[in-house]
């Protein structure tokens, strides 16, 4: 592994506060697609901290997490588009401070790292970027698309997850 990292944790959130525009899936489908999509990797496990709290912060969800593993050093894994927005977020310093934060390249995505460094001087020390990995253009919101439009979405998602949203009917347009 290029971090050297134990175990991943996917956290799926209660609310995210930059996207309250937008309609999301009840957390308890997006919880259950969570767990189908890691059961088969033994190095990935599934959190329910941040749906604790809606909306979910991830300065909070960092804090419980540091709490419930003080001994761990936290990484904190998106996509790059969302670190560019690294700013907007609640208690960016914070965050810093609790987690070493992973960016990862995606299709169509840049990062001006100037602002983010001006913004949050500790990013020099405390943000990674992977360029070396698979570049996904994979977003929920194509994949929402593309099942409204009864397009595949086979080989973007575990099939397990897939099985899941057309048992759930999840998506469709009505």
């Amino acid at each position: 592994m290029r971090l050297g990292l134990a175990q991943v944790i996917f956290a799926p959130a209660a609310g995210n506060p930059l996207k309250a525009d937008r309609p999301t899936s009840p957390v308890r489908h997006r919880l259950a697609m969570t767990h189908l999509a890691v059961q088969d990797n033994p190095h990935f496990a599934v959190s329910e901290r941040d749906l604790e709290c809606s909306p979910s912060y991830s300065v909070d969800l960092l804090a419980r997490l540091h709490a419930d593993m003080p001994d761990s050093e936290l990484y904190f894994i998106i996509g790059i588009d969302a670190l560019a927005k690294l700013t907007r977020w609640r208690e960016p310093g914070r965050i810093l401070e609790l987690a070493h934060m992973v960016g990862l390249i995606r299709p169509g995505n840049s990062l001006d790292f100037s602002q983010l460094y001006a913004a949050l001087p500790s990013a020099h020390e405390r943000v990674t970027i992977l360029t070396d990995g698979p570049l996904l253009d994979i977003s929920s919101t194509e994949l929402r698309r593309r099942v409204a439009a009864l397009l595949s979405i086979r080989y973007q998602l575990p099939d397990a997850v897939i099985a899941y949203i057309a048992a759930e009917s999840l998506y469709r347009a009505v």
